[in-house]
């Protein structure tokens, strides 16, 4: 795969993972462990009997870090030196045990810094299985600019 710099990049280009992730409660539970959260919503089945859920859910923050890995499976590689930040984070449907999760990437901004670097901003949303919406965000990263000859 060609890598690409930032001037590679129009808002409007979009793509997808090329693979999903089902959510278990293996991960739930080895991301309360790192986090040191043990929410009874993340992690106890007999309370989520009793709530509004169907099942037990997925960390919020957990489903970020799972986007970050999803986007390793785009088909897009870029020259980036680091993430920049994040912006317009929406939590919109949860995830549960046994949701198969995908992501979806478009590009909505390119923006110069200096003469080698610019900010490519990246819209990318979580869906799960029949194409719910379950969280949005942007995704800043600082890229290079294709080197002059």
């Amino acid at each position: 795969m060609t890598k690409r710099y930032l001037e590679d990049f129009e808002p409007g280009d979009k793509t997808e993972s090329t693979v999903g992730r089902t959510m278990s409660e293996y991960d739930l539970y080895n991301y309360s462990g790192i986090e040191g959260s043990y929410s009874e919503l993340h992690t106890n089945k007999e309370y989520i009997e009793n709530s509004r859920w169907d099942d037990l859910l997925v960390h919020g923050v957990l489903n970020m870090a799972i986007m970050m890995g999803l986007a390793k499976r785009i088909p897009w590689e870029f020259e980036a030196l680091g993430l920049y930040g994040f912006d317009n984070v929406r939590f919109i449907e949860p995830v549960f045990v046994g949701d198969t999760v995908y992501l979806k990437v478009e590009v909505v901004g390119t923006e110069d810094r200096d003469e080698d670097h610019g900010i490519l901003t990246l819209k990318e949303d979580l869906y799960k299985n029949d194409d719910i919406l379950t969280v949005t965000r942007e995704r800043k990263f600082l890229v290079k600019k294709r080197p002059n000859k």
